[in-house]
């Protein structure tokens, strides 16, 4: 894998002017936005394909819209909190099939081996006092034990993560640790190798080329303002690198812009997001048609229905009133997919920046984003922890959405808090554009698999290799 940084990219960016206080005419869409009819509403479509390039969910993966509040909000939590605490449960004993769990929570003169969550049992963030571990329903009745991790030389722990553990309860009240697991992770994908050739050399396909991906994260305009000329500029951009795909995740209009929230706006949402995101795009459509555009929304989208995570990805009526064109691929967040042989998964939910400000670690010698990300393959979630970190609306009901159903090849967790990075974590490349309100974002450039030797049988994609990576400052 290459990793550069670069300014412009060697690219002539033509610097689109906008007025910071346009009149309420100026801000109204460009005429053929005004004319779009409604369309009549349609499934989202979970497989688009042009001639080149196949874009598809995982088979698991749910696009369709769902709602919220038809469950009891204890029977939501306890019962997905337990199958998660279940589920790794089974996942050790079939790594580690000698190993019998027990309750902590029991007195025992013997070391044993159990699993449960990580708890905090105080105020505030959670450290190496207030440590207790929760167990399942089944296991232990959902009792908690505090976990002494005086033995233990190294450690990373969070509330919401589930652990394997070594250790001895002499009197029924604090476990004493011993060893912590590393728990076994999710096998990386697999295709056939005439159908990666197929992708990669394919007359129809990619025919040899290099393959461009082009990943950018909101917000895409200053606090200052809602002139969105960092989006402008990106699009403008577009028009030169012409990318197989790009890849854009909200928050498109965020609910906390400083003018948004003081309501200092005399124009409508819709219009706002017509204007400086539809418009655009619409354009870019026309100029490079070939292109996949693939729109995933965040929680603090102001024009989506939800701001609840996982959330469903924009709903037709809010399509057809925000102008955005046909063509555009609509995927819920988070969201996993295919671009050809290469799986993507994608969260927008600043998950790196909440674990950060909520992990409690001694001695970890591992590069700090390394080790955050390990968590988010580790636990095989988009969102480990738990309770949620800093107000985030979290939905048990729909936790299944969240989890990993593969490593992916690319990992991408936007982040606006941290700095921008690209690193190999277990294999799994990992990015955070940061946002491009920030002026930054990510091309990605993918050299067709090597086919010298190939034989008919499944494979590893080898993204990290294939794959050079750009921060690109605008």
């Amino acid at each position: 894998m290459n990793v550069s940084s670069s300014s412009r990219n060697g690219l002539a960016l033509k610097k689109k002017l906008i007025n910071p206080a346009p009149s309420r005419k100026e801000h109204q869409p460009p005429p053929q936005q005004q004319q779009l009819k409604p369309e009549e509403p349609q499934k989202p479509t979970p497989q688009i394909s042009n001639e080149e390039i196949n874009v598809q969910l995982l088979e698991n993966q749910n696009c369709s819209p769902y709602r919220y509040m038809h469950e009891k909000l204890t029977d939501r939590m306890q019962g997905a909190l337990d199958e998660q605490i279940e589920y790794f449960i089974k996942l050790f004993k079939k790594c580690y099939s000698d190993k019998e769990i027990f309750d902590p929570s029991r007195p025992n003169q013997e070391p044993i081996t159990t699993v449960g969550r990580v708890c905090c049992d105080s105020e505030g963030k959670l450290n190496t006092g207030s440590i207790v571990l929760e167990t399942s329903q089944s296991l232990g009745r959902r009792r908690r034990v505090r976990l002494s991790l005086r033995e233990v030389q190294s450690f990373s722990l969070f509330p919401g993560q589930i652990i394997a553990v070594d250790g001895i309860n002499i009197t029924g009240n604090v476990l004493d640790v011993s060893k912590i697991y590393k728990l076994p992770l999710l096998p990386m994908p697999v295709t056939s190798t005439a159908e990666i050739m197929s992708y990669n050399y394919g007359k129809a396909r990619l025919n040899g080329e290099e393959m461009t991906v082009i990943v950018a994260a909101g917000p895409f305009t200053t606090e200052s303002n809602l002139n969105f000329e960092p989006f402008a500029q990106l699009m403008e951009n577009m028009k030169s690198i012409r990318p197989d795909v790009l890849i854009l995740m909200g928050p498109f209009i965020e609910t906390d812009h400083t003018l948004i929230k003081s309501g200092e706006i005399d124009y409508t949402l819709e219009n706002i997001f017509s204007r400086f995101i539809s418009y655009p795009i619409r354009h870019f459509i026309k100029s490079s048609p070939a292109s996949q555009i693939i729109m995933i929304p965040s929680v603090k989208d102001i024009t989506h229905y939800d701001t609840v995570f996982p959330q469903p990805p924009f709903e037709q009526a809010s399509i057809n009133s925000l102008g955005l064109p046909q063509g555009v691929i609509f995927y819920p967040n988070p969201a996993q997919f295919r671009v050809n042989e290469i799986v993507f998964g994608v969260g927008a939910n600043e998950i790196i920046s909440h674990l950060s400000g909520a992990e409690c670690q001694r001695n970890i010698t591992t590069e700090r984003m390394i080790q955050l990300c390990r968590h988010v393959l580790e636990q095989q979630s988009f969102y480990p922890i738990f309770p949620p970190y800093g107000g985030v609306n979290l939905s048990l009901t729909h936790s299944d959405r969240l989890k990993l159903e593969i490593l992916p090849d690319v990992l991408i967790l936007p982040s606006r808090h941290l700095q921008y990075f690209v690193k190999v974590v277990e294999g799994v490349l990992c990015i955070n554009p940061a946002s491009l309100a920030k002026n930054t974002f990510v091309k990605m450039t993918v050299k067709p698999i090597n086919r010298d030797g190939a034989k008919n049988e499944q494979v590893q994609h080898q993204i990290k290799e294939r794959t050079k990576v750009e921060i690109i400052k605008i």
